[in-house]
């Protein structure tokens, strides 16, 4: 399976009027929190649409979703892999699709077509996803989160050298004295050209005791570096959700998201329920933003949520 599809290069970023799905509804964020719900953000032109698949004798033709994209304009069609879970006893599985239309497309107008054809499970755009915090480098003893929350207690337990972790993020540096025999194989370009990615790397499984850096919490895990991120610390949902899918089906045993978006997304969702079906763990951030706004995939049923202390 090939690496996040890369649909952020060189290209805008839009705000969209389209009602999405959403957790929590701008009067409800407005009424509760106080909080204006920021723009929507995603790829202009780009379309994401999963079919229904079908069961038993109810097979039906998959065709029309491609022919009805190439009668409203579409630009190009692509196929991607992101299976979603419990679909195995259906006899024609479901397809998702990326399908690109002009950037000034109308993609309000566009999703709505898709949703009069009986075969589409869900048409949605792919929306922007960024990161939730900025790299730092701190000694062991600037390390406080480890002593508040007592995970210091870890350093004394027996390191699991068998546990992988994938890191979705901007990559990792490879040539790091804390990481560099800690990596686990992967594909694609990890190299970290923002940092975020190796600042969290460190975290989790940064050397103990060579006199460098700081302390990880397994000095010993194997980090799978994904990079689904881009220098300035975006990417996409289907990048995401493909990335997710790479890291279960690559031996992962913990999949680390320290990134979000306030937007539910049904191909991302499809990709966590993907993980949690194979028993791997999902660990997400809640963000940064000190309010009760809801983050995915932190939000998301079965995923570990991580926030702050004050």
């Amino acid at each position: 399976m090939k690496l996040p599809h890369p649909l952020l290069k060189g290209i805008a970023i839009f705000s969209i009027a389209i009602s999405p799905i959403m957790a929590q509804t701008p009067a409800e964020l407005s009424t509760y929190t106080g909080i204006t719900l920021p723009p929507v953000e995603y790829v202009p032109g780009v379309v994401l649409v999963r079919t229904k698949g079908s069961q038993g004798f109810n097979i039906k033709s998959v065709d029309t979703v491609t022919k009805l994209a190439r009668t409203l304009g579409a630009l190009h069609i692509e196929k991607v892999s992101v299976t979603k879970a419990g679909l195995r006893t259906q006899f024609v599985s479901p397809d998702t699709y990326v399908i690109e239309f002009s950037p000034s497309s109308n993609l309000n107008a566009i999703i709505t077509e898709f949703y009069k054809d009986a075969s589409v499970d869900y048409a949605e755009p792919n929306y922007i996803m960024t990161l939730f915090s900025s790299p730092n480098d701190p000694g062991f003893k600037n390390q406080t989160y480890l002593s508040k929350t007592n995970l210091s207690r870890i350093l004394a337990i027996p390191a699991n050298h068998n546990v992988i972790v994938a890191l979705l993020d901007t990559g990792v540096d490879s040539t790091h004295p804390d990481l560099a025999d800690h990596l686990y194989p992967s594909t694609g370009n990890t190299t970290d050209d923002n940092g975020h990615g190796t600042h969290l790397a460190g975290i989790i499984g940064g050397r103990i005791n060579n006199a460098f850096g700081i302390t990880g919490l397994n000095p010993k895990v194997k980090i799978m570096p994904i990079k689904c991120m881009n220098a300035q610390g975006m990417g996409t949902q289907l990048g995401a959700a493909e990335a997710i899918q790479y890291a279960v089906d690559n031996g992962a045993k913990i999949i680390n998201c320290s990134w979000g978006y306030f937007v539910y997304n049904q191909i991302l969702k499809d990709a966590v329920d993907y993980a949690l079906a194979h028993g791997v763990v999902v660990v997400a951030a809640m963000g940064n933003d000190g309010s009760n706004l809801k983050q995915f995939p932190a939000a998301f049923p079965g995923v570990i949520a991580v926030g702050a202390m004050n």
